[in-house]
C-alpha cells in the first residue's frame, strides 16, 4: 500500500470592495483522521466571502491511504452557509485531477446549512496525489457565503472484487430459476401418483410461504391434464422472490395393468410479475466491505418435456423412472444502485432476458400402506445451465459483464396420504431442493384433495 497525500487549496474570491480580515480565514482545528484512516475532516473558524473580503487562499494537506493498483474515489462533502441578495449569484466549485464540479446558488437566498457532495475518482494506473481547489464566490455588497466544514472520504476497490460481485448477481438469477422449476414440479403433482381420479386440491406450505391449488383431470386413452397455481415467497443465498407461480401439462400413461408402462408429459411453468431482490458484496477499503441489496421486477416462463417408465413390481407399489428437459426464459427489469458513503461504487444493471436449460433424472416410489394410507417418496438430480450473464456499469470502474456458474442440484420429497372416504384425501408432505447456488430450501405442508 502507498500513502498518498491529497493537498487541498481553498480559495475565497469576491469582485467588490477590498477589506481586511479580522481573523485568519484558514484557521481550523487540525485535520482529524478516523481510525480506519479513510476520512479527513476540517472545521473552519472564519472562511467567509463577504463585502469586506475580496479574496483568500488556504492550503491544506490531508493524508489519505489508497493502495496501488486499485480503483479509488474521493467523496468530498462540504457544508456552507449562504446569504445572497435578490438577483445575485454564488458559485461553489471543487477542482481535482483536471475535473471541475460546480454548484450554483441564486438570490434572494438565505440557507444555513447547505450540504454539497462531489465525487472524484481515478483508475488503478492513475496518481491520486493532487490538489483540491475550493472556489467560493459571491456577487456584491451584502452577500455572504461561508464554508464551514469539508470532509473527504476515500474508498477503493479492485477489478476482481467488482467482477465477483456482478458474477454473484448472475448466479442469483440461476438460483431463482432452479427454485421456480421445483415449485412448478409441486404444482403439477410430481409428488403424487401418476394415475389418480379426477380431483381438485388446495395446499399450503411453510419453510417459505407457498399457498395454492392444483387439479388433475383424466381425459381418455391414458391422457390427463395437470395444472396448478400458487403464491410463493422464497429466499435463497443473496436473493429472494415473491409472486404468483403457475403451470399446466398434458400427461400420458399407457393404459392397462402391465408391469412396465411408458409415460410422457409436456407443459409449461410461469411466474409473471415477480418481485425480486438481489445482493452483491465488494471490497471498498473498509474491514468488511459492503453488501448492497437492490429490488427488481421480472417474469419467468418455461417449457418442459418428460418421458419415462412406470414399473409396478406388486399390486400395491409403483415406481417411476424418468428424464426431463426444461427451457426457461427469465426477464429481468434491471436496477440502479444509489451512490453514498456505504456504496462508493454503485452498479447500474441493464434489463435483459436470460435463457436457461435444465436436465433432470427423476425417481418416485408410491406404496399403499393400508386401505386408507399411501406413501410417495420422490427425488431428482439435475443441472441448470445458464447461457447468459448480467451486463452492468459500475461507477468509477466501468462496464462489467457478469457470468454465472451452472448449478447442480437435488430435489427430494415425501408425501403421506390419508383417505377419509371415496371423495376426500388429506396429504402431509415435505418437499425440498439443495444446490450450490440456490441453497437448501425445505417446505412442509398440507393438502386437501376432493375427487369429482
Amino acid at each position: 500500500m502507498r500513502l498518498l497525500v491529497a493537498t487541498a487549496t481553498l480559495l475565497a474570491l469576491t469582485t467588490t470592495a477590498t477589506g481586511a480580515w479580522a481573523v485568519d480565514p484558514c484557521a481550523h482545528d487540525p485535520a482529524a483522521i478516523t481510525p480506519d484512516s479513510r476520512v479527513a475532516s476540517i472545521l473552519y473558524d472564519a472562511f467567509v466571502v463577504d463585502f469586506a473580503t475580496p479574496s483568500v487562499s488556504c492550503l491544506e494537506t490531508v493524508a489519505v491511504p489508497i493502495p496501488t493498483g486499485t480503483f479509488g474515489v474521493y467523496k468530498v462533502d462540504s457544508r456552507a452557509s449562504i446569504d445572497l441578495n435578490a438577483g445575485d449569484a454564488g458559485v461553489y466549485g471543487v477542482l481535482h485531477g483536471g475535473q471541475t464540479q460546480q454548484t450554483s446558488f441564486a438570490g434572494a437566498l438565505s440557507e444555513d446549512p447547505v450540504f454539497i457532495t462531489q465525487y472524484f475518482a481515478s483508475g488503478p494506473s492513475a496518481d491520486f496525489t493532487g490538489t483540491f481547489t475550493y472556489d467560493l464566490t459571491a456577487a456584491s455588497s451584502g452577500d455572504s457565503v461561508a464554508l464551514d466544514t469539508v470532509e473527504i472520504l476515500a474508498g477503493y476497490t479492485t477489478l476482481a472484487s467488482v467482477q465477483g460481485s456482478i458474477n454473484a448477481l448472475a448466479d442469483e438469477q440461476t438460483g431463482i430459476v432452479t427454485r421456480l422449476n421445483a415449485t412448478g414440479d409441486l404444482l403439477l403433482g410430481h409428488n403424487q401418483p401418476l394415475e389418480a381420479p379426477d380431483n381438485f386440491s388446495v395446499f399450503g406450505a411453510v419453510g417459505s410461504h407457498t399457498f395454492g391449488a392444483t387439479g388433475h383431470y383424466n381425459l381418455s386413452q391414458g391422457f390427463s391434464l395437470e395444472g396448478g397455481a400458487a403464491l410463493t415467497d422464497q429466499t435463497l443465498p443473496g436473493a429472494s422472490f415473491t409472486g404468483p407461480s403457475l403451470g399446466a401439462a398434458l400427461r400420458y400413461v399407457q393404459p392397462g395393468a402391465d408391469s412396465f408402462r411408458p409415460f410422457a408429459e409436456a407443459g409449461f411453468n410461469a411466474a409473471p410479475g415477480l418481485g425480486m431482490t438481489f445482493s452483491r458484496h465488494y471490497d471498498d477499503g473498509t474491514s468488511l466491505g459492503q453488501t448492497i441489496s437492490s429490488a427488481a421486477s421480472g417474469n419467468l416462463f418455461g417449457v418442459f418435456a418428460e418421458a419415462g417408465v412406470l414399473v409396478a413390481p406388486t399390486p400395491d407399489d409403483e415406481i417411476s423412472f424418468s428424464g426431463s428437459l426444461i427451457h426457461n426464459w427469465l426477464g429481468f427489469g434491471g436496477f440502479a444502485e444509489t451512490i453514498g458513503d456505504t456504496n462508493l461504487f454503485p452498479a447500474t444493471v441493464a434489463a435483459a432476458t436470460s435463457t436457461f436449460d435444465t436436465i433432470k433424472a427423476n425417481l418416485a416410489w408410491t406404496t399403499k400402506l393400508s386401505s386408507t394410507l399411501d406413501l410417495t417418496l420422490s427425488g431428482a438430480v439435475g443441472k441448470t445451465f445458464s447461457h447468459d450473464g448480467v451486463a452492468a456499469n459500475v461507477a468509477f470502474v466501468g462496464p462489467i459483464a457478469g457470468t454465472s456458474q451452472d448449478e447442480a442440484f437435488v430435489e427430494y420429497g415425501a408425501r403421506l396420504g390419508w383417505k377419509f372416504n371415496a371423495a376426500i384425501t388429506a396429504d402431509t408432505f415435505i418437499f425440498g431442493t439443495s444446490g450450490a447456488t440456490s441453497g437448501t430450501h425445505v417446505q412442509v405442508g398440507e393438502a386437501l384433495h376432493v375427487a369429482f
